[in-house]
């Protein structure tokens, strides 16, 4: 959650151009953290501000983002310098050092873009696609699920998305909330380490991982104070306004809490190859739990629209794996 006073600056104060361009530029995701913002663009973080202790508030992009074959992190300076925009300052103390931010973001786009050329986010690109679907184009009224939060994390768990699961045909009037990791292709599906683009190692949770976390996660009282946390989260953005302005965000409003009804811990599968078993045999190695609902999903290529009408429980979700790999292997004979 953020304090007044970062609110206030980021209203009407020495922030406020930073808003302004976030919220006319639907590539850009705000995200609030503990007393901080983070800037999401095509799943990296571009824009990190958190409050200094005497006045105003630290700003940094992320450096390495300037590290391609043939650059270096003094490229970052020289980019922006034949753009025009002056050398960033790392402490935002007046309106001017939040303009020249402002100004920035466009640029600091394009070096992100050059950098994803050389290091793909290919499961971060998806999930913008998947957020703008649910929460920013028009139809997103059509569909179940409002994104609250990306990248959540809470010790010792890690969310890819925080979400308001409320049916469009329910009569509940209280929303319930939902936690989605989201799989894109086969490879995520088990936990592995990789490399990033710097070269430092990490590890990949699959899901047999990601549900065991959950399961020792989800407590009553860390569920109650997660419950708080998103709504007092949604009902800041709304007030920030930097969501988009459609029929689901009217439909929102400014809800005060969550349903009482147990959470739903959500897997999406996306780009899954029919022809493997990997999905079948890893899915053999979870069950249900008795403190939470858990929600399977088989997207389509870029149709991903939320509802709970396409989603599965785990016996079915198995089963219609299996009735998908015998078609494939039908077809291929």
């Amino acid at each position: 959650m953020l304090s007044r006073t970062f609110m206030a600056d980021l209203k009407t104060g020495i922030l406020k151009e930073i808003l302004d361009v976030i919220r006319k530029d639907q590539t850009l995701d705000f995200q609030i953290r503990n007393n901080q913002v983070h800037i999401y663009y095509a799943g990296g973080k571009i824009l990190d501000l958190k409050p200094k202790s005497s006045k105003g508030y630290y700003a940094s992009f992320d450096e390495n983002y300037c590290v391609l074959k043939k650059h270096t992190p003094d490229d970052l300076k020289q980019k922006l310098q034949r753009q025009g925009i002056p050398e960033l300052p790392n402490h935002i103390m007046t309106k001017g050092d939040g303009q020249k931010w402002a100004q920035s973001l466009a640029p600091l786009k394009t070096i992100m873009d050059a950098w994803f050329v050389e290091h793909p986010k290919i499961e971060r690109k998806h999930q913008q696609l998947l957020i703008d679907q649910n929460n920013k184009l028009a139809a997103s009224d059509k569909t179940d699920f409002f994104i609250i939060d990306i990248e959540y994390t809470r010790h010792p768990a890690r969310f890819d998305m925080v979400a308001m699961s409320w049916p469009t045909d329910s009569a509940e009037d209280k929303p319930r909330l939902a936690f989605i990791e989201f799989k894109v292709g086969d490879n995520a599906l088990k936990s592995s380490s990789t490399k990033t683009g710097v070269g430092t190692a990490r590890t990949i949770p699959g899901i047999v991982k990601h549900l065991g976390d959950f399961t020792q996660f989800i407590t009553p009282d860390t569920y109650a104070s997660v419950k708080r946390e998103m709504i007092t989260v949604l009902k800041q953005k709304l007030e920030l306004d930097v969501f988009s302005d459609n029929e689901k965000r009217r439909r929102i409003g400014t809800p005060d809490t969550f349903s009482d009804q147990a959470p739903q811990f959500i897997f999406l599968f996306a780009n899954h190859n029919p022809k493997s078993t990997i999905l079948q045999d890893e899915l053999q190695n979870i069950s249900d739990a008795k403190t939470f609902e858990l929600k399977i999903a088989l997207l389509k290529y870029k149709r991903y629209s939320l509802t709970h009408k396409t989603m599965f429980n785990l016996s079915d979700a198995k089963d219609e794996l299996s009735r998908r790999h015998r078609s494939a292997a039908t077809n291929k004979a």
